[in-house]
This record gives structure tokens, C-alpha cells and sequence, in this order.
């Protein structure tokens, strides 16, 4: 699931967005082990507490826009620091990608109760950004967002049918 979830996170934005080659493919393999010091350890907030506890208040799809909102502010001053990735870079487009991640992130944590799937697939996802440098367009970041919410609401219903992932 989370090597999926990741496939259509990348193709959409390589494919409508347009990409700058990065960092060689193969460094992936060293990028993601180096992640889980970045921002991959957030998971532990945004998945493990936060995303639960609003689950005790609101519906699970309310819950992840609201994760969702705090995820994407939670970057902002990352766009006024020189010499970060998002420095320059369109918040409103991040904002669309943090959403569809979200709800990538939240189907991950609901079908596996996995947090550390969640660490993996955002350790893969800020190497992918690394490797493939996507063009500042804002129509690949919707049909991504698109793809992953129709994904998170179609592996939910299998999921919920079937017991696959758990």
C-alpha cells in the first residue's frame, strides 16, 4: 500500500506538472533511511496524537482535513528560509499536496494501525521531492489530490469489506 500510495503521488505531478531531474533514482535508497531525522518524525504528531485524539471529537474525514490544515501551516515559515526546498515555491500548491498526503497518510494509519508505514511513506515521499523536482503548477497537485482521497476512500471501503490490510 504505501509503495502504491506513493506511485500516485509521483506520476500525477511528473505527468501534468512537469519535473526537473534531482538527486539519481538510486539515492532514494540512501535518502530514506536519512528522512526518518527530518520531517518524517512528525508522523508521531500528526498521526499518532493529533489525528486520534480528533477522532474522539469528529468523524475520521473531518478529522484528516483538520490534520490537513494544521500539517500545511504547521511549513509555513519554511517558505521565508533561504536554502529549504519550499523557499520561493507556491504555499497555496503545497497546501493542495499536504492534503492529498493527508488523506494518503490517514488511509495508511486506518487500514495498518501503522504508524511506522506512515513514517516509510513520508520518508519515500520527501526523497521523491527530492528526486524529481516538479514544476510549480498547481493541476498536478490537484489530480494527485484527487487520486490519493478517491485511493483513501476506495481502500477504506475494500479494507472495511475484506480485512486486507489488518
Amino acid at each position: 500500500m504505501v509503495i502504491a500510495l506513493a506511485i500516485l503521488f509521483i506520476l500525477p505531478q511528473c505527468c501534468i506538472s512537469g519535473y526537473k531531474n534531482g538527486f539519481p533514482l538510486y539515492t532514494i535508497f540512501v535518502m530514506v533511511p536519512m528522512m526518518l531525522f527530518g520531517g518524517s518524525s512528525e508522523e508521531a504528531g500528526w498521526r499518532y496524537i493529533l489525528q486520534p485524539e480528533l477522532e474522539k471529537k469528529y468523524k475520521f474525514v473531518i478529522s484528516t482535513l483538520i490534520v490537513s490544515v494544521v500539517w500545511w501551516f504547521w511549513h509555513l515559515s519554511l517558505f521565508y528560509i533561504q536554502g529549504v526546498n519550499q523557499y520561493g515555491q507556491s504555499f497555496l500548491i503545497f497546501g493542495i499536496n499536504v492534503l492529498g498526503l493527508t488523506f494518503a497518510l490517514a488511509s495508511i494509519r486506518k487500514n495498518t494501525n501503522s504508524i511506522w508505514l506512515c513514517v516509510l511513506f513520508h520518508c519515500i515521499i520527501n526523497s521523491l521531492w527530492g528526486i524529481f523536482i516538479f514544476n510549480n503548477n498547481i493541476w498536478g497537485s490537484v489530480a494527485m489530490t484527487v487520486i490519493l482521497i478517491f485511493s483513501f476512500f476506495l481502500l477504506l471501503k475494500v479494507n472495511d469489506k475484506k480485512k486486507i490490510f489488518n
